[in-house]
């Protein structure tokens, strides 16, 4: 069964600033010409981590103080204290994350550590999905690469962090799709890391499939699935937060395919 990748936007309009926006953040984005700013993603609610932490630890007091009365000690009580305080911890550290959106990049924050993306200096996006419940929840990260190599990662630290991966996955998608159908029509190789898609078919590492065999190509429980004409097994299948630009892979192999007499 295929799964959705992204939610696919139409183009962001400027909103109104909710909350007063650092200085040091308006003045990175003139200087770097982000244009009208859209919105900001908040850190994931620290009050929510340290009720719990406070919740935890009240209650464990409470359990070994009764289990005191009744003349017995339990050791491995008094090790939640301390997953908890390591729990909060990570909570606060965490409360640092915040991203700034405007229509042409954002500026994403961790601690005192600053990036500015600009849509037109990314080179790739990955993105990695973990599913947390058998309901659809899940965790997302996405790890954005800049043509000097240099890479910034955001992750559910950030609140609704998937619908700023949408807003990356829709933009990267809208500048890089063009030119890698100018590069496939001319016959180069479009690499998306151990896949590649060229007018001869789908690459698989130092294998090749080439377009008359190729029966689909789907994402499955997390995995990208390429499917060969007439076998029940998977040609090739790899991990979707291994490859590069997914949405691009899977628009160029659209593409790829229906250019072939059985799919016209």
């Amino acid at each position: 069964m295929s799964e959705p990748i992204y939610q696919q936007a139409n183009a962001l309009p400027p909103q109104v600033a909710t909350g007063q926006i650092p200085v040091e953040i308006t003045q990175q984005a003139e200087i770097n010409a982000l244009g009208p700013f859209v919105r900001a993603f908040r850190p994931t609610n620290i009050w929510v981590a340290l009720g719990i932490t406070v919740g935890v630890l009240v209650l464990d007091i409470i359990l070994n103080y009764l289990i005191w009365l009744a003349g017995y000690v339990v050791y491995y009580l008094w090790i939640v204290p301390i997953l908890v305080i390591i729990y909060a911890v990570n909570a606060i550290r965490t409360n640092n994350h915040k991203a700034f959106l405007y229509q042409g990049g954002f500026i994403y924050t961790s601690g005192s550590q600053l990036n500015v993306i600009r849509w037109d200096r990314v080179e790739a996006v990955w993105m990695k999905v973990v599913r947390t419940s058998r309901y659809g929840s899940a965790r997302h990260t996405y790890t954005i690469k800049s043509p000097d190599g240099s890479q910034v990662v955001i992750s559910s630290h950030l609140k609704k962090v998937k619908e700023l991966g949408d807003v990356i996955m829709n933009e990267v998608t809208r500048r890089h799709l063009p030119l890698a159908r100018q590069a496939y029509a001319s016959g180069v190789p479009v690499s998306f890391g151990d896949l590649s898609v060229s007018l001869q078919g789908i690459g698989f590492r130092d294998k090749l499939l080439p377009w008359p065999e190729v029966k689909d190509v789907k994402l499955v429980n997390g995995s990208v699935q390429v499917k060969k004409q007439g076998s029940m097994l998977s040609w090739a299948t790899i991990d979707v937060a291994k490859v590069s630009n997914l949405p691009i892979l899977l628009q160029l192999v659209t593409d790829g395919l229906s250019a072939q007499p059985q799919y016209r």
